[in-house]
């Protein structure tokens, strides 16, 4: 049987008392009752798990900056909320989700971005506890990101896909013996790459920045830590993409950002056997 988080029952927050949160460590309080809720409401079913209060609080949290990083820190990173490891996504999340500004779905993005980093300095160090935590918030943030059923998503996914050049263009170089047979990325195989691509100098064109590069060069990121970021964005997109959703297929923007990684050289030279 799934655990329960422990904790007492609190109030579910208002938008009122969303707006009136002041910093960080307040938000979180509040992200931790709604998380604590949602996992409950999952747990019993029925109407528990359809309650228009729930519903009020998780679109309350999601409507402001500070509100979806307070509950994305606890969503994506505590593993007692074990309803986020579930494949589907719970409806009223999800809901919530498609409705929230840009803001909240960068938030979510810049989660999966800094948690595969993390994880992939973790994964070469050899720290495997580390690793795990920062493998359950990668692949947390990638479910969520990959249940947004707004198109907008799905432009800021390719845009920082775009700004991981390095990850792009390993997807490309590698053979297809390295993804798995529903064609997504094989992570591991696409991973032991790393040494080879590791001193790889992709060039970016001078160009208006997006938000997404600004983002990625202001982190400072290794060639390994993009080629990881580069993986887990792919594999956001294939899952939505996966899900019969054929928008997805057709917008300009993922159009181009194939096109682009299609383009880039394929460095199979410095490959090892």
């Amino acid at each position: 049987a799934e655990r329960e988080a422990v904790e007492p029952r609190r109030p579910l927050p208002t938008a009122e008392d969303v707006r009136r949160v002041a910093n960080f460590e307040q938000a979180t309080r509040l992200g931790s009752t709604v998380c604590v809720a949602l996992q409950r409401a999952s747990l019993a079913g029925g109407a528990a798990a359809t309650s228009a209060e729930l519903a009020s609080a998780i679109r309350a949290m999601l409507s402001t900056s500070i509100g979806a990083r307070g509950f994305f820190s606890v969503y994506l990173t505590e593993p007692a909320i074990n309803v986020a490891d579930r494949a589907h996504i719970p409806e009223l999340l999800s809901l919530a989700l498609d409705e929230a500004p840009h803001d909240t779905h960068r938030a979510l993005l810049r989660t999966l971005v800094m948690s595969t980093a993390t994880w992939a300095v973790h994964r070469k160090l050899r720290q495997e506890s580390l690793m795990g935590m920062g493998a359950l918030t990668s692949g947390r943030a990638s479910r969520l990101a990959a249940a947004v059923r707004s198109s907008e998503m799905l432009s800021e996914l390719t845009q920082l896909r775009g700004a991981c050049r390095v990850g792009a263009d390993a997807l490309v170089a590698v053979s297809s013996d390295e993804t798995l047979e529903d064609g997504s990325p094989d992570t591991e195989a696409l991973l032991s790459t790393l040494a080879s691509l590791a001193s790889a100098e992709v060039p970016v064109p001078i160009a208006l920045r997006s938000w997404a590069e600004v983002f990625v060069d202001s982190n400072s990121y290794t060639p390994e830590q993009k080629l990881a970021i580069g993986v887990a964005l792919d594999s956001t997109i294939h899952t939505r993409m996966a899900v019969g959703d054929a928008s997805w297929r057709s917008l300009p923007m993922l159009s181009s950002a194939l096109a682009s990684s299609s383009a880039m050289p394929r460095r199979r030279e410095g490959r090892r056997q």
